[in-house]
């Protein structure tokens, strides 16, 4: 299990409203740069641009092979489709440089139904018009914090592509993965409800959390988180329950920390990757 984004609840899209935000077509054209008066082709680059108003995007190097936000979605979609698992458009939003960032809930998985630690699956995909960035598909869970729309999104399987290559073979093969969603969400039940299941000891968790003038802890630094970090503690208790002690530290990044969403979710995967050490560390 990784949590591995906080966000927001949006408002359901219909369809065609996802549909007309997700799917804009690019273009290559060639790469100049401005010597006085003249330009002059930069050999080996090309640009990126969107078809339908010729907004720049990035240069590129010749081999960049474009994924396209459309055929890439429903390569995705139909692979879950053909496994009978349905979808609704839940957000999609376009950032300044091209990316294109797309959620759908999958009703049909549930975790915990009826519980406080209900969860409900969710896929989200992630498409980039420069050399930096990869096509990204993630499936997970997503737990309502609280009453004020935060929520926390639990990563159970990712993909990446690289704009390089057989993008056709690539999405195929990729999307294969898919089939195995089921068993990918029994195995997220199994962890967190091991977590729950796991105390620690409490000698261990005070020294970890800290005084409030020392921490032990790397997850947040400074003068100012090791005394609120100490505080949230004293908050919930002194939980030692390492489900309880994972929560806290996902309410302090959702409320707390930081202003945007980038900022909280390196946070979430820093703890990602400090939860699976807890167990030796702390119990």
């Amino acid at each position: 299990m990784k949590r591995s984004a906080v966000s927001l609840i949006g408002q359901d899209l219909t369809i065609e409203q996802f549909h007309e935000t997700a799917f804009f077509d690019v273009k290559e054209v060639p790469a100049y740069h401005k010597i006085g008066e003249n330009f002059h082709p930069i050999p080996n680059k090309k640009c990126i641009l969107r078809e339908d108003n010729d907004q720049y995007l990035s240069t590129v190097g010749a081999n960049f092979s474009i994924i396209d936000n459309k055929h890439y979605f429903n390569a995705v979609i139909k692979t879950l489709g053909e496994s009978a698992i349905s979808y609704k458009p839940k957000q999609a939003w376009i950032e300044d440089n091209g990316t294109t960032n797309m959620i759908v809930e999958l009703p049909d998985f549930k975790m915990f139904k009826g519980t406080d630690e209900e969860q409900y699956g969710e896929a989200r995909f992630s498409n980039y018009f420069n050399a930096m960035g990869k096509a990204k598909a993630i499936l997970g869970s997503v737990r309502l914090i609280c009453t004020n729309g935060m929520t926390a999104f639990t990563q159970d399987f990712k993909m990446n592509m690289t704009h390089k290559g057989d993008i056709e073979q690539k999405t195929k093969d990729a999307v294969e993965l898919y089939l195995d969603i089921d068993n990918v969400f029994k195995d997220t039940e199994s962890f967190i409800t091991q977590l729950g299941n796991t105390y620690a000891n409490k000698d261990k968790v005070a020294a970890y959390i800290g005084d409030g003038t020392f921490t032990a802890q790397s997850l947040l630094t400074g003068e100012r988180w090791t005394k609120k970090i100490y505080t949230e503690w004293q908050q919930v208790n002194e939980t030692v329950c390492l489900w309880n002690l994972y929560n806290m530290f996902t309410e302090i990044f959702s409320h707390r920390y930081g202003s945007n969403y980038s900022s909280k979710q390196r946070k979430q995967e820093q703890l990602n990757r400090e939860v699976y050490k807890w167990k030796s560390l702390l119990c």
